[in-house]
């Protein structure tokens, strides 16, 4: 006889329970037969764990958005002077890759379960992520940074399968608040991080800042009394909190999202409390009770971190979805009943604001905060960038180097990301691509804010219980995760202090924040229970895209995926997994699979040699400076630059590392170590001629140079013209500039003449649009301005006739 699945309506009287033999009885009115839990369901606690590990581990490396070297090449160089301490090297550029195949292995790990047990849903996703991923490569193939382009391609195929993962394992709700729970204690402790950093290490920071300025300035490379120099000492002052990332905007986004898992958890804990039924004497310790105290305090301890970032889109994007919640918390019924069409409200009336944004930005050529005047600027310069290339836009990470020669004189900052998602998607993919990515977010979020499915059936295992097994083994892999992210990837274990700071103190309470809230033996099942945490997700997430319309967290590789998992865990929470029907045949079930395993192959074999490569060169490297072989020196240089034809970054690392050992052989006659930059610099410039790495780094070696008076030992005139070319509203660069048209003399006199005039201009338009801003000249720059316009006057006075 054929078995023909159940499938029961909301109204039917379901009941599950475990028989000694392991067997789940369904009850359906007054039938009820016996059926094997299924093998799957094993699989998906497998994907479940990969995803564990791949969000802890992400929260606690210190990514930025852009590109980063394996060693800082100032660091290195002062290392060699003071012949002491560590130099350790950094992997986030492998972590990138590594994470997302990852995630993608998770994924492919859940589709051969569903397949395996002919089980699965619409393969749209999927679909759609794969047409995707070949767009953006196509994008990659055409863009300048060829090998930023694939990392951003590998960070949004891990995105949108880390979407995919937790929507599905999710679906069993002990998975769910698990996933929930982990999130919380992520948040107690990237927060706890940034209350140290409050309390006790930029105190500390600032204080090493007055007493050695010179050697803080040194390790990173900077040239004293240049605009970096007053950058770097606004951001050592501000003593704002960061947790494991380099910039406040970047926590706070993170914040956004685990503070909203924690306050799901203190949802989780009211409603297990109110649900004790069982009277106890006064003396008797409340479980629930406890576990709900430590979770408001753990909640406390994750705001006041995400207070302390002073992000003010952060800040704003969740003032506005809790203004928003209570608008509609009257009308709930009707927003229940409606959510299609309230969803389509919301869209629209986001629409109109960014549409009287837009039009007010064009009317007035600005917006009214000054925050909001420089993102104009950026949104105005990207709109050309997208009608120079609106198909395949620039490529994924491009945009940095493309927008420094379309940038206005009052756009003063060198930006990486035009601070705004919609506008960074269709610069970097072009309008089809881009517009794909934004519809992806979009169905993202949507699913997550719609109500709970009665309509499919129940699988046997939503409704388990939680064993102390689980939280063992979920704890014990993510205290795994964050040792070995800290000590693997970003070199944490090579220094005493590193380690507690940034490995055992995190790992600590990580643990006591997952055991704090730890949901108890039973999974809370109830839709009641499951909804008050699911609306506190879908608040963060809806605060972190609102505050991805002014900033650029999404582009992070440890932040951005925390949208994608929250909103798939939101949305997986409120489904029934079905069995039966179309969807279940085998043909569908490959299409999730192929597409995650042809992904996963294509990240890992695009990305990880190469970026492998550089890194054992690199190890070489540090080997041979150390020797001070100058023989092995420029031949390992030759080969770290060789061993990625597609990456610009590796030939600046060298080029800026040969500057530091030049100065360094220069002041303490270190000769055997000096390297010329000239080869590499030649290399990067002839790979991407807008290198923005390269430019600032022509930028500050001519500089550096005419500050002493004297003559460059390399041929700078070319770089520094070709420079100028790529980055008009540099100014010191067209003091670079000034100074080559002055050593070339004869005939350039007018042409050194005009340059004087464009550079006062642009930099009268800076000072009008902000009276403020630390870019401005230096004394020292303004000197050399004035030097410039006296050659001029000389000149042309012994060219007249006399």
């Amino acid at each position: 006889m054929a078995k023909t699945p159940i499938r029961p309506t909301h109204s039917s009287k379901i009941a599950l329970a475990r028989t000694d033999s392991g067997v789940v009885a369904r009850q359906f009115d007054d039938f009820s037969r016996p059926e094997k839990i299924v093998p799957s369901e094993r699989i998906n606690w497998v994907g479940f764990l990969i995803l564990v590990t791949a969000i802890v581990g992400r929260c606690v490396l210190g990514e930025s958005a852009g590109r980063s070297f394996p060693i800082l090449a100032g660091e290195f160089a002062s290392w060699l002077l003071r012949g002491e301490g560590v130099v350790t090297e950094e992997y986030f550029e492998l972590a990138r890759v590594l994470f997302s195949a990852w995630v993608l292995l998770g994924c492919a790990v859940v589709a051969f379960g569903d397949l395996r047990a002919r089980r699965g849903a619409r393969p749209w996703w999927m679909i759609a992520t794969g047409v995707l991923m070949i767009w953006m490569a196509t994008s990659a193939g055409y863009a300048q940074e060829t090998r930023s382009a694939l990392l951003v391609c590998s960070d949004v195929a891990g995105y949108l399968a880390a979407y995919w993962l937790a929507r599905r394992v999710c679906v069993d709700r002990r998975r769910f608040v698990l996933l929930v729970c982990v999130l919380a204690a992520t948040g107690v402790m990237v927060a706890s991080r940034a209350l140290m950093q409050m309390l006790v290490e930029n105190p500390a920071q600032v204080a090493m800042w007055h007493e050695n300025a010179q050697e803080m300035m040194a390790s990173q490379g900077i040239v004293p009394g240049s605009m970096d120099e007053k950058i770097l000492a606004a951001r050592i002052l501000g003593r704002r909190a960061t947790g494991f990332l380099p910039l406040t905007n970047l926590f706070a986004g993170q914040m956004l999202i685990l503070f909203s898992a924690c306050v799901a958890v203190v949802a989780l804990k009211v409603r297990q409390m109110r649900g004790d039924t069982p009277q106890r004497a006064s003396s008797e310790i409340n479980p629930a009770r406890w576990g709900l105290i430590l979770s408001l305090l753990g909640t406390v301890i994750a705001g006041v971190a995400l207070v302390q970032t002073f992000s003010r889109g952060a800040l704003g994007g969740a003032g506005i979805v809790i203004l928003g919640v209570a608008a509609l918390y009257p009308f709930r019924q009707w927003v229940r009943a409606h959510w299609k069409k309230t969803i389509c409200i919301a869209a629209l009336l986001g629409a109109m604001g960014l549409g009287a944004v837009a039009s007010w930005g064009m009317a007035k050529g600005t917006l009214p905060t000054k925050t909001m005047s420089f993102r104009w600027h950026y949104w105005a310069g990207s709109a050309k960038l997208i009608a120079e290339r609106p198909m395949l836009g620039v490529g994924g990470g491009n945009f940095a180097d493309n927008y420094l020669r379309i940038r206005t004189p009052e756009a003063e900052e060198e930006v990486k990301t035009p601070h705004n998602a919609i506008v960074h998607s269709l610069v970097q993919f072009g309008l089809p691509g881009g517009g794909l990515f934004l519809v992806l977010v979009g169905w993202a979020l949507a699913g997550a804010l719609g109500p709970m499915d009665h309509k499919r059936g129940l699988v046997t295992s939503s409704a388990g219980v939680l064993r102390l097994s689980h939280g063992l083994i979920v704890g014990g892999l993510s205290l795994l995760a964050i040792v070995m992210s800290r000590v693997v990837f970003a070199g944490s274990a090579s220094d005493s202090d590193l380690m507690f700071m940034l490995v055992i103190h995190p790992a600590a309470v990580f643990v006591l924040a997952f055991g704090a809230m730890w949901p108890g033996a039973t999974a809370a099942s109830d839709d009641r229970t499951i909804g008050l945490m699911r609306v506190a997700l879908v608040m963060g997430c809806v605060a972190m895209v609102l505050h991805n319309l002014v900033s650029f967290t999404l582009w992070t590789p440890g932040v951005g995926m925390l949208l994608f998992v929250a909103a798939g865990a939101a949305t997986g929470s409120r489904k029934r997994m079905h069995t039966g029907g179309r969807w279940e045949k085998r043909r569908w079930g490959l299409i999730p699979l192929g597409a995650t395993v042809a992904m996963f192959l294509a990240v890992i074999s695009l990305n990880l040699p190469p970026l492998w490569a550089r890194h054992i060169h690199v190890r070489r490297m540090v080997r041979s400076v150390r020797r001070g072989d100058v023989v092995d020196i420029p031949r390992v240089g030759r080969a770290l630059c060789d061993a990625d034809p597609s990456d610009t970054q590796g030939a600046c690392w060298m080029a800026d590392l040969s500057g530091n050992l030049k100065r360094l052989a220069d002041a303490h006659d270190l000769t055997p170590l000096t390297l010329s930059p000239e080869p590499y610099i030649l290399i990067a410039l002839n790979r991407n001629p807008f290198s923005s790495s390269g430019l600032a780094w022509q930028s500050n070696q001519a500089l550096w140079v005419m500050s002493r008076g004297g003559r460059s030992p390399i041929k700078t005139e070319p770089f520094v013209c070709r420079a100028v070319e790529a980055d008009p509203m540099n100014l010191q660069l067209r003091l670079s500039y000034l100074w080559v048209l002055q050593q070339m003399g004869g005939d350039y006199t007018e042409t050194l003449a005009s340059e004087i005039a464009i550079l006062e201009s642009i930099l009268a338009k800076r000072l009008a649009f902000n009276p403020g801003t630390l870019r401005r000249f230096s004394p020292a720059e303004q000197q050399a301005l004035e030097g410039f316009k006296a050659h001029v006057v000389k000149a042309r006075a012994a060219d007249e006739p006399k």
